[in-house]
């Protein structure tokens, strides 16, 4: 039976392990199928031929639509191939005025209204293969058009060629580096578990090392005799891990992360990519096995002996503390380092901070076991403090996964606080109206002429529009935003007598309110056309049937119908946002398994002193009294160095945003979700600590009392 359980332990890490391996891998191919998406767009600066109509060139816009803030991938394409090399997987396309859509795409469409979103696309003719896709959640359309349909209505390019040498996480390092600290934090927890459970076998063999050693076997051939007795449950547990992962791959491929779903194929790890990580583990757990009785070796001595660590030296504190000191640097040297070398110093401080605490978490628990223990009072803060100091070291590694846990989730959850709020900005740019909700607004970036008419006539035709305006920007002098006098009565101003056109502030361009500027506008000035708006009753179907009008009638051209609600400023900041369920999943999950190993831990150290706590047994000491002990062995360090994890977390965050923002940006108070995920971890300590004190009955038994 102990071998099943230590084989169960080994087997839950080492699903875990693969199941992190292949979301980490599925992440990278995820991005890099947006990344492919990207090359499509008009204004990527990717290399691409000049447009010679006639050729037969495969011309393609991509773009982002909108439906219900749900983003549309749009590819719009024209090509005399039937099989252009849109993707890596070739993709037959249908005729012209016919599109092929992602299944959820094709449900949506099933599901809502023609006028409303289908009318966008033409007539669906077939369904785009999920190897083309980021995710299974994906909104993707393929539509088909001829090539004057193309050069006339949309600001098409020649097809790029696919670039197989794309960098990973979209060419973006620090999605890279968030992924693989996510990675990271939960795989150390789970390593922990493993090592801990391999001490298990140790605490059993304890009794049968001492005899051994009376007969005079060696420290080597007590490490060998622990590796070889470890190797069946090593087997045993990675290939219950192995079919545990297969498993569970469906089921943990609906956990939304980022931008949505995964495929199950992805999270699957190859098969020599397992075999490596198999054979890695099954290798581990017998050389930590070996090393842990070579170093727990007490020669000769009984069982019950308990002989103390080695005591942490000083030194432990320092890469903790060059961290901890590289904060306030970063901040200083903001002006003398510059570009990647800055980025690059403020991972390697970020890194410091968080091993440090792994490194330092001895020595910190041994200074505050001594500094507690000259003022207990109680029997068993006595007890407890005194293994502390004598186990500095066994003592941290039982609480050191939650400990990491809370540093990673607290730097997340306070550098996501930092993500722009266009509403907590409305004095900076004017009086916020309703219809900064209902606004739906077209950009004229080529500066086509017919496009503001064509334009204000797709849109004033819906049901639940109220008025549609062509807003200017005068060509010259001070640039002025422009509107006819008509455009302004509609606005809601009111125009001196005699004005044929009028100058407002920008504002209308971003969704508020606009003011007269009350400046005279020579009516032949020059203006040119930069946006035509329009304001709708602002229910979701006269929004959506004015973007889908924009669409159906060919006037979208050089961009895609914006509610102004759903734009965002550009904020590099923006993917600690989209880490937010990732960030809380992951601490979620290292919790949980964090919670295994506080439990193992402190069930080894009952296990490991069960002579001693039923000597005291035998003397009147009371079970509640053993479990007070069990309870502040490990409350102390855990509340202290929680503490400690939790401030230099938000520390750490902060950092994070004065760096990649270049200091222009201030944090606020982590939310809701970060105080439910401490709440979480604290109800994973708790029943850790409620699981170990049940063990002091099964430790102190009436049998063992006989015994002794």
């Amino acid at each position: 039976m102990r071998i099943l359980g230590i084989a169960a332990g080994i087997g839950i890490g080492v699903m875990l392990l693969l199941l992190l391996w292949g979301g980490y891998r599925a992440l990278d191919a995820r991005s890099e199928r947006w990344d492919s998406y990207s090359r499509f767009e008009p204004y990527v600066n990717q290399n691409s031929a000049a447009i010679v109509p006639g050729s037969g060139q495969t011309l393609v816009m991509g773009s982002t639509d909108g439906f219900r803030e749900q983003d549309i991938q749009r590819i719009d394409v024209s090509s005399p191939d039937a099989r252009p090399a849109l993707f890596e997987t070739a993709v037959t396309l249908p005729r012209a005025g016919e599109y092929l859509a992602s299944p959820a795409l094709a449900r949506l469409v099933a599901e809502t209204a023609p006028a409303e979103l289908g009318v966008r696309f033409g007539s669906p003719a077939g369904i785009l293969p999920d190897s083309v896709l980021p995710t299974p959640d994906s909104l993707v359309a393929v539509v088909v058009h001829t090539e004057p349909e193309m050069l006339g209505n949309y600001n098409a390019r020649v097809l790029p060629e696919l670039d197989p040498s794309g960098a990973g996480f979209g060419g973006i390092p620090v999605y890279g580096f968030v992924a693989i600290l996510g990675v990271l934090a939960v795989a150390a927890p789970v390593l922990l578990l493993i090592a801990i459970v391999a001490d298990l076998g140790q605490v059993a063999r304890r009794e049968r090392t001492a005899q051994l050693r009376l007969l005079g076997a060696g420290r080597g051939v007590i490490a060998h005799l622990a590796a070889l007795e470890m190797i069946p449950a090593a087997v045993l547990g990675v290939l219950m891990g192995a079919l545990g992962a297969w498993l569970t791959v469906p089921l943990f491929s609906r956990i939304p992360v980022l931008d949505g779903t995964f495929f199950a194929s992805d999270l699957r790890v190859p098969a020599g990519q397992q075999i490596v990580v198999l054979a890695l583990v099954a290798a581990f757990v017998p050389l930590v096995a070996a090393i842990r009785a070579r170093r727990g070796d007490r020669g000769a001595l009984p069982g019950s002996v308990l002989v103390p660590e080695t005591v942490p030296s000083a030194w432990r504190i320092l890469p903790l503390g060059v961290g901890v000191l590289g904060i306030p640097a970063l901040i200083v040297l903001v002006d003398v380092l510059h570009g990647m070398i800055y980025w690059v110093a403020a991972l390697i401080v970020l890194i410091l901070v968080c091993v440090g605490l792994v490194i330092a978490g001895p020595y910190l628990t041994l200074l505050l076991g001594r500094a507690l223990l000259g003022g207990a009072k109680s029997a068993p803060r006595v007890i407890a403090l005194g293994r502390t100091v004598r186990l500095p070291r066994a003592a941290f590694r039982a609480v050191s996964g939650l400990v990491i846990a809370l540093f990673l989730v607290s730097m997340f959850q306070i550098a996501m606080t930092a993500n722009v709020d266009e509403f907590a900005q409305v004095e900076h740019v004017g009086t916020r109206e309703v219809g900064f909700t209902r606004m739906v607004a077209l950009e004229n970036s080529t500066g086509r002429a017919d496009l503001p008419e064509r334009r204000r006539e797709a849109l004033e035709n819906i049901t639940g529009v109220e008025y549609a305006v062509n807003v200017y920007r005068q060509v010259g002098g001070e640039g002025q935003i422009l509107v006819s006098a008509e455009d302004a009565r509609s606005l809601g101003l009111t125009p001196a007598a005699g004005e044929s056109v009028v100058a407002i502030s920008s504002t209308i361009t971003s969704g508020f309110a606009p003011e007269l500027m009350g400046e005279r506008v020579d009516p032949e000035t020059e203006r040119l056309n930069i946006a035509t708006v329009a304001l709708t009753d602002g229910t979701p179907e006269a929004i959506e049937c004015a973007r889908s009008a924009v669409w159906a009638q060919d006037v979208a051209v050089d961009t895609v119908p914006v509610v102004l609600a759903e734009r965002r400023s550009a904020d590099g900041l923006s993917y600690f946002g989209r880490f937010s369920t990732l960030a809380s999943i992951g601490a979620a999950v290292a919790g949980g398994i964090s919670m295994l190993a506080l439990a193992v831990a402190t069930i080894i150290g009952v296990a490991d002193r069960r002579m001693v706590f039923t000597r005291l047994r035998l003397i009147g000491v009371r079970a509640s009294t053993l479990r007070r002990v069990i309870l502040a062995e490990n409350l102390i360090p855990l509340a202290a160095m929680s503490a400690l994890a939790v401030g230099l977390g938000l520390l750490a965050g902060w950092v994070v945003i004065r760096v990649f923002s270049g200091g222009n940006r201030q944090v606020g108070w982590p939310g809701a979700e970060y105080l439910i995920t401490l709440a979480l971890l604290v109800f994973f300590a708790a029943v850790a600590l409620g699981l170990a004190m049940l063990s002091v009955r099964g430790a102190t038994s009436g049998a063992r009392l006989r015994e002794e």
